[in-house]
């Protein structure tokens, strides 16, 4: 039994209360110490299994059983073929993920004696199709006054269902993946106290960015936005944005107005347009890794927007470069800008072109005391330009791409 083996792996893991009996007859003496454990502890200790195997702890103790709604996290994953609990159990033998879910979140939890304390809900649902049931369990999980949900929706869903359920709902954090997109002039959006905003593949970026006036942090994940349009992040208290964009028909435009940010990533195709508002006087770190998609007759324009992308982050503090934005850079006709805060520098798999920027940009950045190179062992260039540096600048040899950027 599945349920069962969880909670011996769970037993095996806690830490011995009492010195070990060298006597081996003695070292089971029946007392069962996990259940006499606080229940803070247990509760802590069943939000980190799936809900399913959490709800079957139950058949071991009544105490369990009852503990069900104060753990903090739900984590639903349907799979409507697979039994939840052992069919020997009476009062959980569910025959779908259906029902299972129907129970969990109108009996045991929101019937529950007990003032249930779920703090975070996890539903994916990827091979189930009924719009108008994950609506009502949105519902029910927003009734227990959840404050984070991660929800992942099978592609057939009308999406007005779920959309429809989440409007002025009072959650701090959203992470949506979806595997379609939306017209953005369909549907209404009203998160007011949401900070976290996680999208993958949904296209109604801007009408749900521009309902969220608390955002703090933002991740775009293959968000679909066509050749003639663009993604508008104009959100003042952003302090982390992340940008994932590897797909052409992803790769539209970008305009920022976001003063505050702190932390910024942007990891794929070079977009269409780029238009930075404000510079990012606030910038802590900052990692470009941009690829110009194999399309030699645009790369002055790929430079060009490379430059715009650096430019815009001239303050910032770490900074990471892949090696093909120091090619684009390399190749711009612009003259690098300064970097007046700069004190660490990442380029992996520098080039020739690489080597020959370097030194542009450490005159560009006074302040730079830590220059991370990913290089192979024996090569002559790293040699002729340690014997140019004056010692002002530690250089560090890595195997790989570090995160010192704090992104």
């Amino acid at each position: 039994m599945a349920i069962i083996r969880k909670c011996h792996e769970i037993r095996g893991r806690m830490p011995r209360t009492e010195e070990p009996v060298p006597n081996r007859a003695n070292e089971v003496d029946g007392i069962d110490r996990l259940s006499s454990l606080p229940n803070e502890i247990l509760c802590h200790i069943l939000s980190f299994l799936p809900t399913k195997y959490a709800v079957g702890t139950g058949i071991l103790s009544t105490q369990w059983k009852d503990l069900l709604p104060l753990v903090h996290n739900l984590r639903i994953v349907l799979d409507d073929t697979e039994r939840i609990v052992p069919e020997s159990d009476a009062d959980w033998n569910p025959t779908s993920f259906k029902d299972f879910v129907d129970r969990l979140l109108y009996v045991t939890l929101r019937g529950s004696p007990l003032k249930p304390s779920v703090e975070s809900f996890n539903l994916r649902c990827c091979n189930f199709d009924d719009g108008q049931k994950i609506s009502r369990w949105i519902e029910a999980a927003l009734d227990l006054k959840v404050k984070k949900m991660d929800l992942c929706i099978h592609p057939d869903v009308d999406p007005e269902y779920f959309i429809h359920s989440l409007f002025g709902a009072n959650i701090v954090s959203l992470n949506l993946q979806l595997d379609y997109g939306v017209n953005p002039d369909e549907f209404r959006f009203s998160l007011p106290n949401l900070e976290e905003l996680s999208l993958t593949r949904f296209n109604a970026v801007n009408a749900l960015i521009e309902c969220c006036p608390k955002l703090k942090v933002l991740v775009l994940d293959h968000c679909y936005v066509p050749h003639n349009s663009f993604v508008r992040v104009f959100v003042p208290n952003l302090t982390l944005l992340k940008v994932y964009n590897t797909l052409p028909q992803h790769i539209g435009g970008f305009e920022l107005r976001t003063p505050n940010l702190e932390h910024f990533l942007f990891k794929g195709l070079v977009p269409n347009y780029v238009n930075v508002k404000e510079k990012l006087d606030c910038l802590i770190g900052a990692r470009l890794d941009l690829n110009p998609y194999n399309e030699p007759h645009h790369y002055n324009e790929f430079n060009e927007r490379a430059f715009t992308l650096i430019k815009a982050c001239t303050n910032a503090v770490n900074l990471s470069l892949s090696g093909e934005v120091v090619r684009m850079l390399a190749r711009s006709a612009r003259p690098l800008p300064r970097f007046p805060k700069l004190s660490s520098l990442l380029i992996p798999n520098i080039d020739a072109f690489g080597w020959t920027l370097l030194p542009t940009f450490l005159n560009c950045a006074d302040k730079l005391m830590n220059l991370y190179l990913e290089i192979p062992c024996g090569n002559g260039r790293f040699k002729v330009f340690i014997a140019y540096l004056d010692g002002s600048v530690s250089v560090v040899r890595v195997g790989g791409p570090q995160r010192h950027d704090g992104i």
